[in-house]
């Protein structure tokens, strides 16, 4: 059972009471519903074989998905896909799965698997009262999320359309990743300062015109994900009520498996616009005489955090004219920056002690363990494996010591 909201309010004190009221407001918070022009409609598209090696990454796509995933509104689950998948019927929805994701000239997406249903859930510790308190959760059909999963990894094959230091959508990439090599740039820097960027509504920002400019030389990539940027309806469910059809015009779905990957790589082009007014500008990988200010980015999704050497005003002015060209904007009520920085969730400190990072993390794990504590013995091993141990042992890498305590800590927890 999804929890209801009582009584919202949004950022200038507006009540709303109902149902209908509430699904206004987190439309308005949550998505851009501006005038845009439709998605153009096309004839019957010709049927096309998709390859071997195509075929093959569908079956290992679909391997990999988890059954326990919610369906989306036409009610097919993965599991239900992974069941007919060799029988006549999985095979043609597969076969049609890789005529769209193998982006064949003619091939589209078809409206029916980009329906879409947004539930709003409550954010872990924020308050619940007012309306950016809460998640949007978008429940996709399965069928379209398998097609943007292919298109996702066709994304990573082409490495010059991401920075270099750009994690997260891309396999090897990961949050330990960023943050050992965080780790290894502050060392190498000792007089740099650790300065975190963060862009407000993240996938929100998209604009399809962008969207076109970076990818103009990858043309099948780039139709794809025009018509996929197109306008698209959905349901928005509200304590427990559906709530009539939204139509979202901009930016991309929270839920698709292909928005962190398209995400990743317009941020991209932020962070290379950003290096290359700093260049203009006298800056550089290194500080030589005339330049005035050094900066080695990492972006996690929507985080742009680096070490700065040099003037902070100079680079303010490049992240601001970056940002602008994308239609990003910075949230800077949660700019930060420190010799002891914090990115992605682990302090950057000059000597890191394990034993004060580990006392952090324990406390984070016992105030789960104290919210779940009558749970059903299988409801424990799920907060065991999919909570306490990755609270636990998030960013241990980057210490001498062993993450084994760690994991010993967890199951005494759930005894």
């Amino acid at each position: 059972m999804r929890e209801r909201c009582g009584t919202l309010k949004d950022k200038d004190g507006n009540a709303f009471e109902t149902a209908e009221e509430k699904c206004r407001a987190f439309t308005r918070h949550n998505l851009i519903t501006e005038q845009a022009a439709e998605r153009v409609a096309v004839g019957q598209q010709p049927r096309r074989i998709p390859s071997v090696d195509t075929m093959r990454q569908i079956h290992h796509a679909l391997k990999k998905t988890r059954n326990d995933s919610a369906p989306g509104p036409d009610g097919v689950s993965w599991k239900l896909l992974k069941m007919l998948k060799d029988t006549s019927l999985g095979k043609a929805v597969l076969e049609d799965i890789g005529q769209v994701a193998g982006m064949s000239k003619a091939a589209r997406m078809p409206e029916e698997w980009r329906a879409m249903k947004m539930v709003m859930i409550p954010k872990p510790g924020k308050d619940h009262t007012v309306v950016k308190g809460w998640r949007p959760i978008v429940l996709a059909n399965v069928v379209g999320k398998l097609a943007e999963k292919l298109v996702a990894l066709a994304l990573q094959e082409h490495e010059e359309l991401w920075h270099e230091r750009a994690f997260a959508g891309r396999k090897g990439r990961g949050a330990i990743d960023s943050v050992m090599l965080m780790a290894y740039i502050a060392e190498q820097q000792p007089a740099g300062v650790i300065v975190g960027r963060d862009a407000q509504s993240a996938f929100n920002t998209v604009q399809r015109g962008h969207v076109r400019k970076i990818l103009k030389d990858h043309t099948h990539l780039r139709d794809f994900i025009d018509d996929w940027l197109s306008p698209r309806q959905f349901e928005m469910e509200v304590d427990g009520q559906v709530i009539g059809k939204v139509t979202m015009t901009g930016g991309t779905p929270q839920g698709s498996p292909l928005s962190p990957a398209l995400f990743t790589v317009y941020m991209s082009s932020v962070v290379r616009e950003v290096e290359r007014l700093l260049s203009q500008r006298g800056g550089g990988r290194q500080l030589q005489e005339g330049r005035r200010v050094s900066y080695w980015p990492l972006s996690f999704i929507d985080d742009v955090n680096g070490v700065r050497v040099g003037s902070e005003k100079e680079l303010d002015k490049a992240l601001e004219a970056a940002a602008e060209v994308a239609g990003v904007r910075w949230d800077r009520d949660k700019d930060w920056k420190g010799n002891k920085g914090r990115h992605l969730g682990v302090v950057m400190q000059d000597q890191r002690r394990h034993q004060k990072y580990r006392c952090q993390k324990t406390k984070a794990a016992w105030d789960v363990v104290r919210r779940l504590s009558k749970l059903p013995a299988k409801g424990k091993r799920m907060v065991l494996t999919q909570q306490l141990l990755p609270i636990l042992t998030y960013g241990c890498e980057l210490y001498p010591q062993p993450s084994e305590h760690q994991r010993r800590l967890a199951y005494e927890m759930y005894r």
